[in-house]
């Protein structure tokens, strides 16, 4: 399944990107699904015009993990509406494995680091932006070490406004 959501993801993408309307792309937030080593959904929420906070809340490992990020967003200038994005946060979560010593069924909790790099294209046809990144993740607690594989596509509805609020 995960896979079939990339593909389809990728295949929207392309056809998507090289069109050039005049429809507003900006957005304040947005929500929807992400697929990758762990499916699940995504939000944002843009704080100013480059610095946004991001939470995941994805299925891994037979478990469930809560993400949060702080990105900043940046023009890439290639296509409008096409930003390059990086950024830190952190996770936790839970997940059941099988110890092989006792024969039985384990829980364990998951505490750690995180790091994003990605890209995201919003569409002007329709309120959805794409994005596709390279997530690792350094574990502290439970299952502990470096997950350098870990990436994903995020596919959310776009809620128009400003991009941003003065505080």
């Amino acid at each position: 399944m995960p896979r079939i959501l990339l593909a389809f993801c990728l295949a929207f993408a392309a056809i998507a990107l090289p069109q050039r309307l005049e429809a507003q792309a900006d957005y304040i937030g947005s929500v929807g699904l992400r697929g990758g080593p762990g499916f699940g959904l995504s939000g944002k929420y843009f704080m100013t015009p480059q610095w946004a906070v991001e939470g995941l809340f994805t299925s891994r490992r037979r478990g469930l993990e809560i993400t949060a990020l702080a990105t900043r967003h940046h023009d890439l200038g290639i296509w409008r509406d096409l930003n390059g994005y990086y950024g830190g946060g952190a996770h936790i979560g839970f997940s059941e494995y099988t110890d092989t010593e006792l024969g039985h069924q384990r829980s364990q909790a998951t505490l750690g680091l995180d790091g994003v790099v990605g890209l995201e294209y919003t569409l002007r046809t329709l309120p959805i932006a794409v994005a596709v990144d390279w997530k690792p993740e350094f574990n502290l607690t439970g299952a502990t070490g470096f997950c350098a594989w870990c990436a994903g596509v995020s596919v959310r509805y776009a809620i128009q406004g400003h991009r941003y609020r003065s505080w």
